[in-house]
């Protein structure tokens, strides 16, 4: 990793709302100044412009950090699923840095604690890498998203969570697979095709047309009686939402995704994930390995006194 390209990363991160937006404004005002007032006031307007810019800018990043960002709705939505789950397959989009993000920890940890009781409940997940840049970034040293990206495959690890990726050129690939409809139902589709002198475009490679799909941001959970759902998760700066939940015939497009990426990632005869798409293992740590279930307190109690378990109490 180039000391350029770790300049170049910060410099991108951070110099919108900092460098070039204020740089602009001053301009601006330093140009308006000079016609207005001429003389020295041009360089008055430069720095009100800038300091004024600033100001704006601070107003703005400050109340959106102070607005309440948890959906209890969403919240209660998500542990309702999870708890008559056995199944949950998750697509994410969200940059390595933002799975961090207070909000987002708080979905994860319910994830996490649905995992970790003693049960066969299963929970695998896709990282769908959009940006090549970001991917390099997540492989370099001396990035953030390197670090992340080390303590993400850490917690997944620990969890026995299967953490696989996916890179730009391999995501789409899958999806040329679909039929339009599919990719229509999934939202793959910028929403101005929907217009009927655009719907032409839809001909050209998604590739082009997309810079990444957020409503592939979702996880396909499969309930205990059988029947399969879909959450689709809504994330916007710091805020994030399960947006719909689908059944039914809603459904189909998102399992034959989840078919076609399972296909791609694991072996069709040992079924294990293949190395070379194994994100916990592309940093040097080892498989996840399937662990034996853990007995419940009941009968942990009931082993001790060498007795069968109790009944359950019916309420």
């Amino acid at each position: 990793m180039s000391l350029w390209r770790i300049l170049v990363n910060k410099l991108t991160r951070h110099s919108l709302y900092h460098l070039f937006i204020p740089l602009a404004v001053g301009l601006i005002a330093e140009q308006l100044s000079d016609k207005l007032f001429g003389g020295v006031t041009r360089w008055i307007g430069f720095f009100s412009g800038v300091f004024l810019s600033y100001a704006v800018i601070m107003y703005f990043l400050i109340k959106k950090d102070t607005r309440n960002r948890i959906d209890e709705g969403a919240l209660a939505k998500l542990q309702d699923t999870l708890n008559c789950a056995k199944n949950y397959y998750g697509l994410s989009i969200i940059p390595l840095a933002e799975w961090f993000d207070p909000t987002i920890q708080v979905y994860l940890a319910k994830l996490l604690n649905r995992k970790l009781e003693p049960d066969d409940f299963e929970h695998e997940r896709t990282l769908l890498f959009f940006s090549n840049r970001e991917y390099r970034s997540a492989r370099a040293d001396l990035v953030d998203e390197n670090h992340y990206g080390k303590c993400l495959a850490h917690m997944h690890r620990d969890c026995d969570i299967p953490l696989s990726f996916l890179q730009r050129k391999e995501i789409f690939a899958l999806l040329d697979k679909l039929e339009p409809d599919e990719k229509e139902a999934l939202g793959c589709y910028p929403r101005w095709t929907n217009w009927r002198p655009f719907r032409r475009l839809r001909k050209i490679p998604l590739r082009w047309l997309r810079r990444r799909i957020p409503q592939l941001d979702c996880a396909v959970v499969t309930k205990s009686d059988g029947e399969i759902t879909v959450l689709r998760v809504s994330k916007r700066g710091g805020e994030v939402r399960i947006g719909q939940q689908l059944k039914g015939d809603d459904v189909l497009p998102y399992t034959k995704l989840i078919r076609l990426i399972r296909e791609k990632l694991y072996d069709s005869e040992t079924k294990e994930l293949l190395a070379e798409y194994d994100f916990i293992r592309n940093y040097g740590y080892g498989k996840v390995q399937r662990k034996k279930l853990l007995p419940t307190v009941r009968e942990t109690v009931a082993a001790s006194a060498n007795i069968s378990p109790p009944p359950d109490i019916a309420g």
